[in-house]
């Protein structure tokens, strides 16, 4: 009997110690959903997660979710001179965040090819039917989390760590075209922002924002 309690006391402290570091290991990945315009039913919803935060800063790949609870490619950005002008997709794109602009509907505008912008590398774009699809909606929840339909691995480009310390965003943004205007608009409504620092030349540490919301 001795033994055996001797056993089990051994096998409680082993779980204790796995579960401690087990704890140590989830408190270190990068798993959060970050929206800035919280309160906007349709705008796109973001989750990164992680199974870690040491990366080599040509090496970062996340597992990133998004999508949207309404549909998106309704607010014609050249409404005042072109009520025809459309939505032709959306466009998922990496900056570093020194060029983001806090406000609540934020637009670009570019005469040329809309990926002439310094410093934004676009990734991939999706029809603007697709998107407003079953395939990326996200189920909106005041307790444990939205449910995301899409999710994906991305590479971050390397090059959106452009400082020793700083932060990237990652965002989905709609590409109108106006036709009457020959000008192309970028608009976006919120994004996820990741926290980086350089540990050396080749090595990146990322953590959360102040802002987001742990899952």
């Amino acid at each position: 009997m001795k033994l055996m309690t001797t056993k089990i006391g051994t096998a409680m402290i082993v779980a204790i110690v796995v579960g401690g570091l087990v704890g140590c290991s989830v408190d270190k990945i990068l798993g959060y959903e970050y929206c800035f315009g919280d309160d906007v039913s349709m705008s796109v919803r973001y989750s990164v997660k992680s199974s870690g935060v040491n990366f080599g800063k040509d090496k970062v790949v996340l597992e990133f979710g998004y999508g949207c609870s309404g549909n998106s490619g309704f607010q014609n950005p050249f409404y005042d001179t072109d009520k025809e002008a459309l939505c032709v997709y959306m466009a998922l794109c990496f900056y570093d965040g020194q060029y983001f602009s806090e406000g609540y509907y934020q637009t670009i505008f570019v005469k040329n090819d809309y990926r002439d912008i310094a410093g934004y590398y676009f990734i991939k774009t999706i029809s603007l039917d697709e998107f407003n699809s079953d395939q990326y909606h996200v189920t909106l929840r005041t307790r444990g989390g939205n449910i995301f339909n899409h999710r994906e691995m991305l590479f971050v480009p390397e090059d959106v760590f452009e400082r020793a310390i700083g932060s990237f965003v990652f965002q989905v943004v709609e590409i109108w075209f106006s036709e009457a205007d020959n000008c192309y608009a970028i608009t976006s409504v919120n994004a996820l922002m990741v926290n980086y620092e350089h540990l050396d030349e080749q090595t990146i540490l990322l953590s959360k924002p102040s802002c987001s919301t742990p899952r």
